[in-house]
Protein backbone atom coordinates (compact mmCIF):
# COMPACT_ATOMS: atom_id res chain seq x y z
CA UNK A 1 0.00 0.00 0.00
CA UNK A 2 1.10 3.05 -0.70
CA UNK A 3 0.40 6.73 1.29
CA UNK A 4 0.91 10.19 -0.55
CA UNK A 5 3.10 12.61 1.33
CA UNK A 6 2.63 16.41 1.14
CA UNK A 7 5.65 18.60 1.20
CA UNK A 8 5.96 22.06 2.64
CA UNK A 9 7.98 24.65 0.00
CA UNK A 10 8.76 26.93 2.52
CA UNK A 11 9.78 29.43 -0.44
CA UNK A 12 6.60 29.08 -2.51
CA UNK A 13 4.68 29.56 0.85
CA UNK A 14 5.93 32.76 1.58
CA UNK A 15 6.17 33.67 -2.09
CA UNK A 16 1.75 33.28 -1.91
CA UNK A 17 1.78 34.93 1.26
CA UNK A 18 3.72 38.31 0.15
CA UNK A 19 1.79 38.37 -2.60
CA UNK A 20 -0.96 38.30 -0.82
CA UNK A 21 0.17 40.66 1.34
CA UNK A 22 1.00 43.11 -1.16
CA UNK A 23 -2.09 43.25 -3.06
CA UNK A 24 -4.42 44.41 -0.12
CA UNK A 25 -4.07 47.36 2.49
CA UNK A 26 -6.02 44.97 4.99
CA UNK A 27 -4.41 42.69 7.68
CA UNK A 28 -4.11 39.15 6.71
CA UNK A 29 -4.51 36.62 8.73
CA UNK A 30 -2.67 33.14 8.69
CA UNK A 31 -4.82 30.33 8.55
CA UNK A 32 -2.82 27.68 9.92
CA UNK A 33 -5.61 24.82 11.96
CA UNK A 34 -5.12 21.26 11.47
CA UNK A 35 -1.50 21.32 12.40
CA UNK A 36 -0.85 23.65 8.75
CA UNK A 37 -2.86 20.63 7.28
CA UNK A 38 -0.57 18.37 8.37
CA UNK A 39 2.69 20.15 7.15
CA UNK A 40 3.52 21.41 10.95
CA UNK A 41 1.92 24.70 12.42
CA UNK A 42 5.29 26.18 14.17
CA UNK A 43 6.84 25.53 10.39
CA UNK A 44 4.00 27.24 8.78
CA UNK A 45 3.95 29.80 11.38
CA UNK A 46 7.70 30.78 11.17
CA UNK A 47 7.23 31.15 6.98
CA UNK A 48 4.31 33.38 7.74
CA UNK A 49 5.14 35.32 10.58
CA UNK A 50 4.60 38.78 9.30
CA UNK A 51 1.14 38.15 9.20
CA UNK A 52 -0.80 40.16 11.82
CA UNK A 53 -2.63 36.78 13.23
CA UNK A 54 -2.87 33.09 13.72
CA UNK A 55 -5.47 31.75 12.98
CA UNK A 56 -5.96 27.70 14.56
CA UNK A 57 -9.13 25.26 15.30
CA UNK A 58 -7.99 23.65 18.66
CA UNK A 59 -6.67 25.37 21.74
CA UNK A 60 -3.27 23.26 21.66
CA UNK A 61 -2.43 24.55 18.58
CA UNK A 62 -2.71 28.17 20.07
CA UNK A 63 -0.48 27.03 22.83
CA UNK A 64 1.80 25.96 21.10
CA UNK A 65 2.41 29.32 18.82
CA UNK A 66 1.88 31.59 21.99
CA UNK A 67 5.14 29.91 22.95
CA UNK A 68 6.91 31.09 20.12
CA UNK A 69 4.79 34.50 19.47
CA UNK A 70 4.40 35.76 22.96
CA UNK A 71 2.82 39.17 21.35
CA UNK A 72 1.29 37.64 17.96
CA UNK A 73 -2.67 38.20 18.01
CA UNK A 74 -3.83 34.60 17.56
CA UNK A 75 -7.57 33.65 16.72
CA UNK A 76 -9.17 30.36 18.04
CA UNK A 77 -11.51 29.68 15.06
CA UNK A 78 -13.69 26.79 16.83
CA UNK A 79 -14.13 29.01 19.92
CA UNK A 80 -14.32 27.13 22.70
CA UNK A 81 -16.66 24.46 24.76
CA UNK A 82 -15.79 25.00 28.47
CA UNK A 83 -15.22 27.51 31.10
CA UNK A 84 -11.56 26.33 31.82
CA UNK A 85 -10.87 26.71 28.13
CA UNK A 86 -12.11 30.21 27.97
CA UNK A 87 -9.57 30.85 31.57
CA UNK A 88 -6.97 29.57 28.97
CA UNK A 89 -8.07 31.70 26.39
CA UNK A 90 -7.85 35.10 28.83
CA UNK A 91 -4.80 33.74 30.50
CA UNK A 92 -2.85 33.49 26.86
CA UNK A 93 -4.43 36.79 25.33
CA UNK A 94 -5.93 34.19 22.46
CA UNK A 95 -9.55 35.43 20.83
CA UNK A 96 -11.92 33.02 20.35
CA UNK A 97 -14.79 33.09 17.84
CA UNK A 98 -18.22 31.86 19.51
CA UNK A 99 -20.64 30.08 17.38
CA UNK A 100 -23.41 29.26 19.83
CA UNK A 101 -25.69 30.36 22.50
CA UNK A 102 -23.66 28.21 25.03
CA UNK A 103 -20.81 30.29 24.44
CA UNK A 104 -22.27 33.55 25.33
CA UNK A 105 -23.98 31.95 28.44
CA UNK A 106 -20.15 30.59 29.19
CA UNK A 107 -18.85 33.95 28.71
CA UNK A 108 -21.31 35.35 31.14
Amino acid sequence: MSYAIAHLSRSALLHNFQRVKASTSAKVVAVIKANAYGHGVLEAAEVLQEAEVFAVARLQEAIELRAQWPDKPILLLEGVSDIEAWQCCGEHHFDAVVHCQDQILQLA
